[in-house]
């Protein structure tokens, strides 16, 4: 027994809890819900063309008001003119379906009323016009000029193939590093405002201190439950195990008398084995976290300098986004074109765009950027990165044991983990970095 909803109408905006819960219970059982044809991203452009299929039409011909004649709407005695400009520019018909959700009513733009209604509408914003059936006065005669809809429900056949992956999912077993093992791992709390010297002057002379004793080093970015600075240290030699955990604290304890940290917890390390592939991979993965560490030192090191690199932050973030992609053996530009929207509320301009563009390429990514902008050195760093092409080769290996969706899912994780180096815990920075990727990606790919 499955629910069935009769009608059309849009329950994501304002059904209750509970309607929305059942409406979407049919879709648990491996049924994959129909919806409306999706224009990857190029769903913001001004004008849509009407997509058809047979005698379907999949998707009507649509408009959406461009940020002029938006702003003319707050001007009554500017609109007739505007409107005229728009419809001349984008080509758009008399009559039109203003779409506001799930309610369509029809306007004559040639009707100085109709044209008022769509001012105010507009105002109020989160419409669109589109054509569609019913834009003529004889459309309807078989109902007596009343506007009707009709819902089919609809059957899909049954599969011949089996939809049971054709292996169990691999269960990988959790990892553990107590207190005093291999893995040294503390908790760093000092003002927020200080992170970032911390990173870049402090943290590289506790390292230098450690360097007899550990092979390797990474930080990363915390909030929670306040923010610190969480450093993560592994042992060279078994033998000096214990002698590697001493000299931290002796170092770290040096830096609270001089008042550069409030508090230093020491932790377990449990790492997340699972999102990165299991054992194997997640030992290439901490070399990468090695790598990208010091390369986030010497990137926060010469951004507070502040014109010292002459370029945003955000451009070079992807430049080095770009440079871990392709050191991981993936075609970034395809990769990222794929995945990362376009901006659709100006967060990411053209100029932004162009800076990246000026310094990143579609192939041999870090040596462009090292010839743009020496100072990153980030052929170093990827250009031939042994742990970065086997963390690539490791977890694309058996798509059985680790889906296209979990590498996805795992490459993605790096990128977080850059940004969460660099710039810190900000989710909508984050966001618009990777926008401002997938908009390189794009440009580049079609050079």
């Amino acid at each position: 027994m499955h629910p069935f909803v009769p009608h059309m109408l849009a329950l994501q905006g304002g059904a209750p809890n509970l309607a929305r819960f059942l409406s979407e219970l049919r879709y648990t059982s491996g049924r994959k819900a129909w919806r409306e044809w999706n224009w990857k991203g190029y769903d913001a452009l001004p004008m849509l063309p009407r997509v058809r299929i047979g005698k379907v039409v999949a998707f009507p011909k649509t408009w959406r008001a461009t940020p002029a004649l938006r702003q003319a709407a707050g001007d009554p005695s500017a609109w007739h003119e505007a409107v005229l400009r728009w419809r001349d520019a984008s080509h758009v018909d008399r009559r039109v379906g203003v779409v506001d959700q799930d309610r369509v009513y029809v306007l004559d733009l040639d009707d100085a009323f109709h044209r008022e209604i769509l001012r105010r509408d507009l105002l109020k914003g989160g419409i669109t016009l589109m054509e569609g059936p019913g834009m003529g006065e004889e459309d309807f005669g078989w109902l007596q000029g009343r506007s009707n809809e009709i819902v089919v429900p609809l059957r899909g056949r049954a599969r011949t193939d089996d939809p049971r992956p054709p292996h169990p999912p691999a269960v990988i077993e959790p990892v553990h590093h107590g207190l005093g093992g291999d893995w040294a791992y503390v908790r760093l709390y000092a003002d927020l405002d200080t992170h970032d010297e911390l990173i870049a002057r402090h943290l590289p002379q506790v390292i230098r201190e450690m360097a007899d004793l550990a092979d390797q080093w990474f930080f990363i970015r915390f909030n929670d439950p306040e923010p610190h600075i969480r450093l993560r240290l592994h042992s060279a030699d078994a033998r000096t195990t214990g002698r590697m955990h001493e000299r931290l604290h002796e170092n770290l304890r040096a830096l609270i008398r001089k008042g550069l940290l409030r508090r230093v917890s020491a932790e377990s390390y449990e790492p997340e084995t699972e999102r990165y592939g299991g054992p194997e991979a997640l030992s290439l993965a901490e070399r990468i976290f090695c790598v990208d560490s010091q390369v986030a030192v010497n990137q926060i090191r010469l951004l507070n300098r502040g014109q010292a690199l002459g370029v945003a932050a955000n451009t070079v973030l992807v430049a080095g986004y770009a440079s871990l992609l392709e050191a991981l053996g993936v075609e970034w530009t395809t990769w990222a074109a794929e995945r990362f929207m376009k901006s659709r509320d100006g967060a990411v301009g053209r100029d932004q765009i162009d800076e990246v563009c000026r310094i990143v390429t579609a192939k041999d990514v870090a040596r462009s950027v090292t010839e743009s902008l020496p100072a990153l050195d980030l052929v170093r760093a990827w250009g031939d990165n042994a742990a970065a092409r086997g963390y690539g080769e490791s977890i694309s290996r058996d798509p059985s044991r680790f889906s296209e969706k979990q590498q996805n899912y795992a490459i993605s994780s790096l990128l977080h983990m850059q940004h969460n180096r660099l710039v810190g815990v900000n989710p909508e920075n984050e966001e618009r970095s990777l926008i401002l990727l997938g908009h390189a990606a794009r440009r580049l790919r079609h050079r």
